[in-house]
């Protein structure tokens, strides 16, 4: 899974044979460091990921 949000991409990545999250933003890549044993656990991070910043844009000025 791939997403996108303002400049960042966020997608699921597997890392020695565990699920993250991975953040490009620009030129700059960001591994998270929480690990996930399923992708379905790191897709539905990524989503609770996704509303809060969305959630974040609408507060912020």
């Amino acid at each position: 899974m791939k997403a996108n949000f303002e400049n960042r991409v966020l997608e699921v990545v597997r890392v020695d044979n565990l699920w993250t999250i991975r953040e490009i933003e620009g030129k700059n890549e960001h591994i998270y460091s929480y690990k996930f044993d399923t992708r379905k656990e790191a897709m539905h991070h990524l989503t609770d990921t996704l509303s809060h910043l969305r959630s974040l844009r609408m507060i912020l000025p």
